[in-house]
């Protein structure tokens, strides 16, 4: 995420965030920039820029990016697993209240509250992130799962 003295104009938007890999940008078209709540774009960071909708509002892309970087990292306790079956999904379903975010082209859905986050990303993986590393093991034993990666932060309890 720029400082918004960063910000700099291409292709018609303003681009105000770059994922961490330099792959995508994000930006609001400059048609728009007078909205309070203005509509997101995204694009690959190639030569020739080709923006899509990303997100119907600036305030909902803030959401899910703030969730997205708490999954990966924000949050000092985290695990992912690939090739989750729809059981555990179902699992979350009933056991975190969903986070409800606008309209956007990611295909992720969070589960529950700001100590405990759960992400499903598309059909087939979860992601998740705790404040501590015994809220960590409390998800894990509620979902049942062996995770393809974990990290606990040391820490005593």
């Amino acid at each position: 995420l720029f400082a918004p003295g960063k910000f700099q104009f291409r292709e018609g938007s303003l681009v105000f965030c770059v994922e961490n890999q330099g792959v995508s940008l994000w930006g609001i078209p400059e048609a728009y920039l007078a909205l309070d709540n203005p509509p997101v774009v995204r694009s690959c960071n190639e030569e020739t820029l080709e923006w899509v909708r990303d997100h119907d509002r600036l305030s909902d892309f803030f959401i899910t990016f703030t969730y997205w970087q708490a999954v990966n990292g924000g949050l000092p306790n985290v695990a992912i697993k690939g090739n989750a079956s729809a059981s555990t999904f179902e699992i979350v379903e009933e056991k975190w209240p969903e986070i409800k975010l606008g309209p956007n082209d990611w295909k992720l859905r969070f589960f529950g509250s700001n100590a405990e986050i759960i992400c499903i990303v598309g059909e087939d993986q979860i992601q998740t992130a705790a404040s501590t590393a015994n809220a960590l093991r409390r998800i894990t034993e509620l979902i049942g799962i062996d995770w393809d990666y974990e990290e606990y932060e040391d820490e005593l309890e």
